[in-house]
Parts: C-alpha cells; structure tokens; sequence
C-alpha cells in the first residue's frame, strides 16, 4: 500500500495508562524529489557590453510532499492530532527571473 497516512482505526487505541506495543517510526514518509533547475542566456549588445537572462525554478515540476503524521513527540490521542499531517516538507514551486546588463 502506497498511502503513508494512518487511517482511523488502522492502529487500535491502547487501554488507559499503557502506551501500546506499537514499534518507533513504524510510519514511513515518501522520499523528497525536489527539483531545482537554472537556465540562462547570455547576449553579446556591442563590445564590452552583454545582457543576461536568467531564469531559476525551485522544485520546477511542483511534486508534493507532505510531513510524516504525528512527527511531534507531544501528539496524543486526546490532541486528536496523532494521524494528521501539519503541512510540506518541501516548499510549493517557486519561479524567478532576471534581467543583468553589464559594462
């Protein structure tokens, strides 16, 4: 199974004052495929003089990745907060450009 969230009802809650027999980091996240790619042109305007366009994409094809569920060690079952996932390991897409002329 390919889903790394922990459903409702997939671990059974353990009785008062135990903690369970559940193993440590028995949940596994994906792995991270960010890409960061540069792409840039050079122009020659007259001698000594050159214009640069660049452009710049960080994570360019805007995989998501999500934290692993109840990565806080102060999650408990009454938080309501163990199997849910509180945001990106890896930023959204982000695009810059620039323009440099230089003499």
């Amino acid at each position: 199974d390919r889903r790394a969230v922990v459903q409702g009802g997939l671990l059974p809650v353990p009785a008062a004052v135990h903690y369970g027999n559940s193993g440590a980091n028995i949940v596994q996240a994906q792995g991270i495929n960010s890409w960061d790619v540069s792409i840039a042109k050079q122009f020659q305007v007259a001698e000594g003089h050159r214009l640069i366009l660049r452009g710049e994409f960080f994570n360019m094809f805007n995989k998501t990745h999500f934290r692993k569920p109840g990565n806080n060690r102060n999650d408990t079952l009454a938080s309501g907060s163990v199997a849910r996932i509180f945001g990106l390991q890896v930023e959204p897409r982000q695009i810059q450009f620039a323009l440099r002329y230089e003499f």
